[in-house]
């Protein structure tokens, strides 16, 4: 997920990414702890958006061929997640819907043998492993 780290004397907020996400830090300015909360959380939701589109369309080209009814409807569900509750809700919806697609998400997951394994082993399950973590902190 995001490291965060904050310079409260400079009011600046420096998020780092995942390295196999392939994007860049960020340098934001903040002018209070409700301000640099509310840019965080806008961030992660973003990031849990992109990370998970860019899974979901790598995985429906790898299943195009020999996709099951299983894995469209899970495909499906989780594109109506990240369709429905990515804009209007709080980080802490979005959370709670992405732990509830869990079995989805295993029901397209690569194989041990795929060379998307490495990727989805960590970034993906990283990314489940923190929504947990956070869903249970707030």
């Amino acid at each position: 997920m995001i490291n965060t780290t904050i310079d409260r004397s400079k009011g600046e907020m420096i998020l780092k990414y995942p390295v196999l996400c392939h994007k860049k830090d960020e340098v934001v300015k903040f002018y209070s702890n409700q301000q640099a909360f509310n840019i965080w959380s806008i961030r992660q939701r973003v990031f849990i958006k992109d990370v998970l589109a860019k899974f979901m369309k790598q995985r429906q080209y790898a299943l195009a061929n020999h996709m099951s009814s299983r894995q469209d409807i899970a495909l499906r569900r989780i594109d109506f997640v990240l369709r429905n509750y990515y804009e209007k809700d709080s980080l802490k919806l979005l959370v709670k819907k992405v732990i509830m697609l869990e079995s989805d998400i295993l029901e397209i997951a690569p194989s041990p043998r795929s060379r998307f394994y490495e990727h989805y082993v960590t970034v993906i399950v990283c990314l489940f492993n923190w929504c947990k973590w956070y869903s249970k902190q707030f």
